[in-house]
């Protein structure tokens, strides 16, 4: 008998395919005594029956509680707040709007920032006066 061949006469090729044995929309190669499969993008496995999952590598940086989500054959990362980026790499700079008035320096924190008042000023953004008889400078 030969191997790949089957029927009284051995004249029938053995179709490894005819079963459909890989998965996820991959295709199937018969291939001397079995069969191979081309996985899909975002698949692997002998029968493509794995998706690649490259969240396992911990690529959502800046915190620990950013969260990868598997995507085809790539990832998506949900950033914590304060940080963006593909891989939320980069921390949001909140002093780049201005939000100190009063001429006060803005000290950029993780999501927030602070604002050091000048003498003669108080409140989050530093827009009231202690002066009561400042006009309203901002």
């Amino acid at each position: 008998m030969l191997k790949g061949f089957t029927g009284p006469t051995c004249n029938i090729k053995i179709d490894y395919c005819a079963s459909q044995p890989c998965n996820n929309n991959s295709t199937c190669t018969n291939s001397g005594n079995g069969y191979l499969c081309n996985c899909s993008l975002g698949y692997t496995g002998i029968n493509c029956e794995q998706q690649i999952n490259l969240c396992f590598q911990n690529p959502c940086v800046s915190g620990q509680f950013n969260k990868c989500i598997p995507y085809l054959n790539s990832y998506i990362c949900v950033c914590n707040p304060g940080f963006n980026g593909v891989n939320c790499q980069l921390e949001i700079n909140e002093c780049l709007s201005n939000p100190c008035k009063s001429n006060a320096t803005c000290i950029d924190q993780i999501n927030g920032y602070q604002c050091n008042c000048p003498t003669g000023f108080t409140s989050f953004d530093c827009s009231i006066s202690l002066n009561p008889f400042d006009m309203d400078l901002n």
